[in-house]
């Protein structure tokens, strides 16, 4: 009898891994013609991703038309292998920064970075308009995307488009002329001196278009000055030969927030009404995007 209780019970331990390997046995064929299907799926929902997000990257660098034409060998490498011409238009982009970076390091305090580390580099100095910043993050995304696929999964039509975007960039690094520099306490005195116009509400008169038409002439300083000269002193910030630097680089900064987001102030800021509280905040997000500061007064 316990022999037999003994037989029953190994034979129902066994039954279900038994019953389960002979449906896979006679399913097999439908499991394995299955497969591809749901590869397919995968690989499918990767390439709607990666052209949505290519379609982001257009729209945020807003390409008209490449002096010069796009790189021929990234074309010819598009038609071949579009992921590789993927990973190589990403690797043009960071060997530019690297080279860019070299070139303009007599002019700041040296800093020794690799490729992706000069790239990431010139995004921290504020080198690259918020669009610009914005292109590079969805570039880098898809790139890192593609590294892990099959060559198959990306279209040639899609490739080309990174490769337009990523040639459009690095026109803009190969243009750079400078890197953006000045000291933390400068811009937190002038949100300061801000503050205290703001709070007199003798310039309330000031509006969100007249810190606009300034930003863009590259005047605002000099404006805000001639407006308030009862109430602060800019000189500091308007004479000599640091403070003319710190005037240069301080209106490219605000002229770059305004080219991203001009007329969003309300929805990014909370801003709508007074053109002190938009100055307040623009040289704000300066300080905290880490846009060319320094906090080391050491340094320039």
């Amino acid at each position: 009898m316990f022999l037999l209780e003994f037989a029953a019970k190994i034979i129902g331990t066994l039954a279900w891994p038994a019953t389960l390997l002979a449906i896979i046995f006679f399913l097999r064929k439908p499991i394995r013609d299955l497969l591809p299907f749901l590869e397919r799926l995968k690989y499918k929902d990767f390439e709607l991703s990666f052209r949505r997000q290519l379609q982001e990257a257009l729209e945020s660098s807003d390409i008209r038309e490449i002096a010069g034409g796009t790189d021929s060998n990234l074309e010819k490498l598009a038609l071949t292998s579009p992921r590789s011409s993927v990973m190589e238009a990403w690797r043009q982009l960071e060997l530019a920064a690297e080279a860019k970076l070299e070139e303009l390091q007599p002019k700041v305090q040296p800093v020794k970075l690799g490729p992706d580390g000069a790239l990431g580099y010139f995004q921290y100095t504020g080198a690259f308009i918020p669009s610009t910043k914005k292109t590079l993050s969805h570039l880098r995304t898809l790139r890192n995307q593609a590294v892990h696929l099959p060559d198959s999964v990306l279209s040639i039509e899609d490739a080309r488009g990174y490769v337009q975007v990523a040639e459009t960039i690095k026109k803009q690094i190969q243009s750079l002329t400078t890197i953006p520099q000045f000291k933390l306490t400068r811009l937190t005195l002038l949100i300061l001196e801000y503050n205290h116009l703001l709070d007199t509400r003798k310039y309330d008169y000031i509006t969100i278009e007249d810190i606009h038409r300034e930003i863009k002439n590259g005047t605002v300083l000099r404006y805000i000055a001639k407006e308030a000269a009862d109430e602060v002193d800019l000189s500091m910030y308007l004479d000599g030969e640091e403070s003319s630097n710190f005037v240069s680089q301080y209106a490219q900064q605000l002229q770059s927030i305004y080219g991203g987001y001009a007329g969003q102030e309300r929805r990014k800021w909370g801003v709508e009404n007074l053109g002190l509280c938009l100055l307040i905040a623009w040289t704000n997000e300066i300080i905290q995007t880490g846009s060319g500061w320094h906090p080391n007064e050491d340094r320039a």
